[in-house]
């Protein structure tokens, strides 16, 4: 890992941070729909990459495949959503529109 050097970059929202705690707090802010936060800026011009985590879950566990992302220097969003009381449609339909803005 090239945290010397990744440490010189924004870190928006540490990628183990983003656990069922974290969730929950941003979703009360959200009134319960989806969106992205912003993992880690990357450079300029690079590609943005984006994780969704599966059912049960949350973004913590993504953490590994969200470092490569990291290390490959591009900008990470990690989808944040309710998969507990909110449907499935619901989220997927917030998930569309926090990809299309």
């Amino acid at each position: 890992m090239r945290w010397a050097h990744d440490r010189r970059r924004f870190f928006a929202t540490l990628p183990s941070a983003i656990d069922g705690v974290f969730e929950r707090k941003l979703l009360k802010q959200t009134h319960g729909r989806g969106t992205f936060v912003d993992v880690y800026a990357g450079a300029g011009d690079t590609r943005t990459t984006n994780f969704v985590h599966g059912i049960p879950g949350a973004a913590s566990g993504l953490t590994a495949v969200i470092q490569t992302a990291i290390d490959a220097g591009g900008a990470v969003k990690a989808f944040v959503y309710d998969n507990t009381f909110r449907s499935l449609e619901n989220s997927t339909r917030d998930l569309a529109l926090s990809i299309e803005t």
